[in-house]
């Protein structure tokens, strides 16, 4: 007899089991085999061109700060996690679910994990480089690589709802859209991307200053590159 079992994802072990054999017109009652299996340590992978920019899901140049998606198999736990504030150190983890994301073995920050997808922030010790290896090791699997991804000094994007409008909030916290537009002269918060390096300058995992001085890009040219994407504001 021939038995073919599709076992999913097993994390890398020794399993014990049992096969069940019954028929509807046998006399005997159900025969129990017991079995035992071993699963070898399989490796993650990262999809072809799936090293992408969060604000857009397309590939390119990624750029020091910028938040970064990474598609693949076998990337991170099955339930989702989300990296969350650590709020006596106002930083987040380098590792999330057992899942580290490095950029030329320094660090990313994973805000998002899951089996096939990872949200993580690039390093700032990036600038100034490239290219760089891109790593992900999740726990239970071995490590995924991918070479010579290249490195701007910026890669500007701003988040959208639908790849075409952006998310905005109106100065009273509502989302701008052509129902409710925002007024001349209203403060609008934008959720962008992608700026590079800031001034002054925000360290890897930790978040930007809520009070003065802010980071800001850290040139005239790179601030023009943020602002020449602000057509998709209603």
């Amino acid at each position: 007899m021939l038995f073919r079992s599709t076992l999913g994802a097993l994390p890398a072990g020794v399993y014990a089991g049992r096969i069940n054999l019954s028929a509807p017109d046998a006399s005997n009652p159900t025969v129990q085999i017991p079995v035992f299996f071993t699963v070898e340590r399989q490796a993650s992978a990262i999809t072809p061109n799936g090293i992408m920019y969060a604000a857009s899901m397309r590939s390119g140049a990624i750029a020091p700060g910028q938040i970064v998606s990474i598609m693949g198999e076998r990337l991170g736990p099955r339930t989702p996690l989300t990296n969350r504030l650590n709020e006596a150190t106002g930083r987040f983890a380098a590792s999330l679910g057992g899942t580290r994301v490095s950029f030329d073995g320094m660090p990313g920050i994973p805000l998002y994990v899951s089996a096939n997808q990872i949200n993580a922030v690039v390093p700032f010790e990036l600038a100034g480089r490239r290219a760089v290896k891109v790593s992900v090791e999740a726990a239970g699997y071995e490590p995924a690589e991918v070479a010579d991804v290249p490195v701007a000094a910026t890669a500007p994007g701003i988040f959208s709802t639908d790849g075409v409008r952006a998310i905005v909030l109106n100065q009273d916290a509502s989302l701008n859209s052509p129902a409710a537009p925002a007024a001349i002269g209203e403060i609008i918060q934008i959720f962008a991307t992608g700026q590079g390096v800031t001034n002054p300058r925000v360290e890897t995992g930790a978040i930007s200053p809520a009070a003065a001085p802010f980071a800001t890009p850290r040139s005239e040219e790179h601030t023009s590159e943020l602002q020449s994407l602000a057509y998709l504001v209603c």
